[in-house]
C-alpha cells in the first residue's frame, strides 16, 4: 500500500490544482474470460486493493515495463524501481496478481488481487445483511451523495495544503459514516 501511495503521490505534480489519491477495497468473484488481464487468476473470490490517482498517467511503453524490477521513470535518487515489482511479487506469492490501467494525462489505477478463503468469503456474504442492519439501527449508514460535504472536505484539504482530497469508507455503491462521523 505504501509503495502504491508513494507512486501515486509522485505522479501528481506539486502545482496540480486538484490532486486526488483514492484507496478502495472490495471483494470480487473472478471467472476470467480468455484474453482478460485477470486470466492469470484462479477462479474464485478475491479481496481487491485499488489505488488510483489523477496524475500524469503512463504511456503504453512505460505501462508495459511498469512491473519490471529496477524500472523507474523517477529521477536518480528518488526511487529504486522496485516498488511495483514488489507489489506484484507479493500478490503472486499469495496466489493473486496486480493490474495497472493508465492513460497519459488522466491518471493511473493499480488493483492488487489477493485470494480469499472460500469459506471466509461465504461467511462474509452471510454476515453482510446483519452488518447493514446494525449500521441502520445506530443511524450510521449513509447512502446518499453529499456534495456539500465533499466541498467541505475539498476546502479543508486546500487550507491544509494536503494532496489527499478526501477519505470515505465505501462498499461498492454505499457510502458509510461519512457525514455522521466526519471522516
Amino acid at each position: 500500500l505504501l509503495n502504491l501511495a508513494i507512486n501515486a503521490r509522485d505522479a501528481m505534480a506539486d502545482n496540480q490544482a486538484d490532486r486526488v489519491l483514492t484507496l478502495r477495497t472490495f471483494r470480487e468473484q473472478i471467472d476470467p474470460p480468455a484474453g482478460d488481464i485477470k486470466q492469470w487468476l484462479t477462479p474464485g473470490w478475491y479481496g481487491v486493493l485499488e489505488v488510483s490517482d489523477n496524475g500524469c498517467g503512463m504511456s503504453q511503453v512505460v505501462l508495459a515495463q511498469a512491473f519490471l524490477p529496477f524500472f523507474t521513470t523517477k529521477e536518480r535518487g528518488k526511487g529504486t524501481g522496485l516498488g511495483l515489482a514488489m507489489v506484484r511479487g507479493y500478490a503472486e506469492q499469495l496466489g493473486g496478481n496486480a493490474t495497472i490501467e493508465s492513460r497519459p494525462g488522466l491518471g493511473t489505477k493499480v488493483c492488487v488481487y489477493l485470494p480469499l478463503d472460500p469459506n471466509a468469503a461465504q461467511a462474509a456474504e452471510q454476515l453482510e445483511h446483519l452488518r447493514l442492519e446494525a449500521l441502520r439501527a445506530t443511524g450510521l449508514l449513509d447512502s446518499s451523495a453529499e456534495t456539500e460535504y465533499d466541498q467541505i472536505v475539498k476546502r479543508a484539504c486546500e487550507l491544509c495544503d494536503t494532496p489527499i482530497a478526501a477519505i470515505s469508507l465505501v462498499d461498492q455503491n454505499r457510502q458509510w459514516f461519512k457525514a455522521k462521523i466526519g471522516l
